[in-house]
């Protein structure tokens, strides 16, 4: 027990919370409405926080398990920590900044088309004829559709972006168990995540392009 303790627990723990910092790191990546400065406002508030966080834990496993064997001092957690969180968490943000731009354009030069097809192939598209085209609609419309080359990848930038072009339609819970660090040990403890479901409908069609333009008008 205490040889899995002190010498597999530790490097599990570590390798989750780098992914865990790689996740949280999407959030601020996502602030493209403010532009690379938004985006860099919010990564580097974000690393600050995650930052300080696994600082704390890294001065914490440090103390646990180096604890009387090692020179280094128990501050090296702590230092090994932030670098790691800093760094994990930068990565999205970054792929951000540096694609920001031509992602942008991309997006920009789509929406027309989006529009011109999404209001061509509507009622094709929609099979059950509810008004409101959903992913597995469109996952249908692309292998059922028959559309040339240019006309397949529209439609599947669609489906890329069907939480931009179009609304909530639902929304549904899930619960899994996470572990979570308490003090020097852990449990595993339940979470409840609230996920979105969209759809596209016909009025969501005509304000896209202008949504486009707005949300990335600073890039």
């Amino acid at each position: 027990m205490d040889f899995a303790m002190t010498y597999i627990f530790p490097p599990i723990m570590g390798l989750l919370s780098m992914l865990i910092c790689v996740v949280i790191g999407a959030l601020p990546s996502s602030f493209v409405e403010g532009g690379p400065k938004g985006v860099a406002w919010a990564s580097l508030i974000t690393i600050a926080i995650t930052g300080s966080l696994y600082a704390w834990l890294g001065y914490m496993v440090w103390d646990i398990t180096f604890y009387d064997s090692s020179e280094w001092p128990t501050s090296t957690g702590a230092y090994i920590g932030f670098a790691a969180a800093a760094i994990c968490t930068a990565i999205a943000p970054v792929h951000t900044l540096l694609t920001g731009r031509s992602r942008a354009q991309f997006l920009r030069d789509m929406a027309p088309r989006v529009l011109l097809l999404a209001e061509r192939y509507f009622a094709a598209i929609d099979s059950d004829g509810n008004g409101v085209i959903t992913d597995e609609e469109l996952k249908k419309a692309l292998k059922s559709l028959g559309l040339d080359s240019e006309e397949m990848a529209v439609l599947k930038h669609i489906k890329d972006e069907l939480s931009e072009i179009g609304h909530v339609i639902r929304t549904y819970t899930t619960t899994t168990l996470v572990w979570t660090p308490i003090g020097k040990g852990g449990m595993m403890l339940p979470r409840t995540t609230t996920h979105n479901v969209y759809g596209i409908s016909a009025p969501d069609l005509p304000g896209y392009p202008a949504r486009v333009i707005e949300k990335y008008k600073h890039w």
